[in-house]
């Protein structure tokens, strides 16, 4: 099944590598590897996460604001994908 282009995201794509930030954008860049392989990773079980962020990531989070508590803080994802990726599904 062909779909017609959606024109935003193709307007957007146009624009993105011109710009000094990129504010709708809701993914992170990968990784590289060196990165995945830190030593202190190498435990870190793979698994889906909490909805609300972990424990220690909403911790963390809190401590680069004044009188926030960790619990104050809600951590989502959201999703990136190359052009072109996910065709056919």
């Amino acid at each position: 099944m062909k779909l017609p282009d959606f024109e935003l995201e193709r307007w957007k794509a146009s624009r993105v590598l011109h710009a000094k930030f990129d504010l709708p954008e809701t993914g992170i860049p990968p990784l590289p590897l060196r990165e995945i392989f830190r030593k202190e990773l190498l435990d870190l079980p793979l698994d889906y996460g909490t909805t609300e962020g972990t424990e220690r990531l909403r911790e963390e989070i809190s401590e680069l604001y004044l009188n926030v508590d960790k619990e104050e803080i809600l951590a989502t994802h959201g999703h990136h994908t190359q052009q072109g990726a996910g065709q056919g599904h």
